[in-house]
């Protein structure tokens, strides 16, 4: 009782329990008069079926019967249950009934369930009798005379005083039964009002105390009047609040995101159940993946196949300690850096690409081992001869001029190797070229000058085909070109070859093609050429004077000209190195 009087303190419950009470009265009266309405005509719907089913049933024996035999039978039965038993004949003359004396009865022909039964084989009324002063309900059967083929009906009634006394007892019946329901129902709506009074008043008190100061604009929010209307507006002020909170951290998740995907290394954070919470879109470059695939909520095992990648984040969630490695993912190299996500209890790690520096740590190693090998073979040659010098007396003057002339030799050896060094440094510490319109014919005839000179005595046949006027680029860098690939000609022609130097214009690019008639490339070799230090025969190169470097500084001075490099053995002989300038 107590439960119930805080539940119907409540106005919304008061309210509610009114309502339903009122709506289920009115349903059970609207319900009750309409069974009023209609029981009568439905039961009297019945009757008359049934009426018409005992009909048949009794006219059935009777058929083929002659119509003496049938009255012969009404007159045996007596009054049974309030039926009354009519035989009527085609004419409407009454030859028997159970409960007159037929010298009473008027003619019958102009009954309705007379005339259907003669027109239809069946018929049926509800009407008052005329001859007993009843209300009754009729159903006819057309019968035929066994012998005479004349047809005679069949009738049975019912009073209705039987029907209305049923119709009262069901009425009643019935009027009790929704009495009984509207207590139950009564007393389903006092549970159900219990059921929920309680709880409604635990969640007013909860919404009550929810905290909503950091909220802007809530004393605009109106009061309830009632219970639910209080908690349909507490409801409204939360999820304000809660718009508000979820817009706030859309954005912070927005600037995290940009600001993750704008490292240039990797990043992958899951949980503790090894699912990914986030990535960047470098991360998927790292793992070869496009950057519109959504990896979030994935399970690392279906993203990430290096098991060792994978055991790193397993032994950082487990033991929360930082830890680091370096892999190899396809050709790249990474190195791995994971760290505990605490609060997650999960892990982050970061793959920064370690690739470039690992080639320019292995250049310049190469670079260095390259260096000293080279200057190692001269300085050993000048030592020798140096102390070779010093042991010979002033008088062996052509002795003397032979080792004087292999330390110069070495010397200059050195020199080139140096200077060379020296222009590659100059080429990549440099970040931009001057470039000019440079008169082709000048620039070409101006170094295969200097090369003359320098192989004056092999006796080359140089041809120029120039097909352009002027070349876009820097003027020292593209002598430089030119100059290292025709000496590279002269250095591996035979003497009295020809060298051609052809230059045209092809979509847009400056063409230049140095032509030699020398021994050729082998094809292992054609991609190595242009190594730093690479020979293709370390003892031909040495005895004409390589430094190993030339076709370096060629690469890198196209390049720094956006241009490309190339080379190729020709059909019959020799090889021809290319280089595409771009005009603009």
């Amino acid at each position: 009782m107590n439960n119930l009087w805080h539940a119907l303190r409540l106005k919304v419950i008061r309210g509610t329990l009114l309502a339903n009470f009122l709506w289920t009265l009115l349903s059970l009266a609207i319900g009750y008069l309409i069974m009023h309405i209609g029981l009568e005509d439905r039961m009297t719907d019945y009757v008359l079926k049934d009426l018409k089913e005992n009909l048949n049933f009794i006219a059935r024996p009777f058929q083929n019967q002659t119509q003496a035999s049938v009255v012969s039978w009404c007159h045996s039965i007596e009054q049974y249950q309030g039926k009354r038993f009519t035989i009527i004949d085609q004419d409407g003359v009454v030859l028997c009934d159970n409960y007159a004396d037929v010298d009473d009865l008027v003619n019958h022909s102009d009954r309705p369930e007379f005339i259907d039964a003669m027109e239809y084989g069946h018929g049926e009324s509800n009407r008052s009798s005329s001859s007993i002063d009843k209300l009754m309900l009729y159903a006819s059967i057309r019968l035929q005379d066994g012998s005479s083929n004349s047809p005679f009906v069949l009738r049975i009634a019912l009073a209705q005083g039987e029907l209305s006394y049923y119709l009262s007892k069901m009425r009643s019946l019935v009027f009790k039964n929704l009495i009984a329901v509207l207590l139950i129902l009564s007393a389903i709506f006092i549970f159900s009002s219990l059921r929920v009074g309680n709880p409604l008043r635990r969640l007013e008190n909860k919404l009550s105390r929810f905290d909503i100061q950091t909220s802007k604009n809530l004393s605009s929010f109106p009061q309830g009047e009632d219970e639910w209307e209080k908690v349909d507006l507490s409801v409204d002020r939360i999820y304000h609040e809660l718009e508000n909170k979820i817009d706030e951290v859309e954005a912070s998740n927005d600037k995290i995101s940009t600001i993750v995907d704008s490292i240039a290394d990797g990043v992958i954070a899951i949980d503790s159940e090894e699912h990914i919470i986030l990535t960047n879109h470098n991360f998927k470059k790292v793992i070869d993946l496009e950057s519109d695939i959504q990896l979030q909520g994935k399970s690392l095992i279906d993203v990430i196949r290096n098991v060792d990648i994978r055991n790193a984040l397993q032994s950082v969630i487990k033991n929360k300690a930082p830890y680091s490695m370096q892999i190899s993912l396809g050709k790249r190299a990474y190195q791995v850096r994971v760290y505990p996500l605490l609060r997650e209890m999960g892990a982050v790690a970061i793959f920064h690409d370690v690739s470039q520096e690992q080639l320019i740590q292995q250049m310049r190693e190469d670079f260095v081992a390259n260096v000293s090998h080279e200057v190692r073979t001269p300085l050993t040659a000048l030592k020798g001869y140096s102390q070779i010098l010093s042991e010979l007396s002033p008088t062996e003057t052509s002795a003397l001029t032979e080792y004087t002339n292999k330390i110069e030799r070495n010397v200059d050896r050195l020199t080139a190797l140096f200077q060379d060094i020296l222009s590659l440094s100059v080429l990549e510490s440099r970040q931009t070229i001057t470039k000019e319109n440079l008169n082709s014919s000048d620039i070409v005839l101006s170094v295969l000058s200097n090369i003359k000179i320098n192989y004056a005595d092999k006796n080359f046949v140089f041809i120029i085909d120039n097909n352009i006027s002027t070349i876009h680029g820097d003027c020292i860098l593209i002598e430089q070109i030119l100059t290292n690939l025709l000496d590279n000609a002269c250095k591996y022609s035979p003497e009295n070859s020809q060298i051609m130097v052809k230059l045209f214009k092809l979509n847009n690019n400056s063409i230049i093609h140095i032509i030699d008639q020398g021994p050729g490339i082998p094809e292992s070799s054609l991609t190595r050429v242009f190594e730093r230090f690479y020979r293709v025969d370390e003892s031909r190169s040495r005895a004409i004077g390589g430094t190993g470097l030339g076709l370096a500084i060629v690469k890198h001075a196209v390049q720094k000209h956006h241009g490309k490099v190339s080379v190729w053995n020709n059909d019959q002989q020799g090889t021809t190195f290319e280089v595409s300038l771009p005009n603009a």
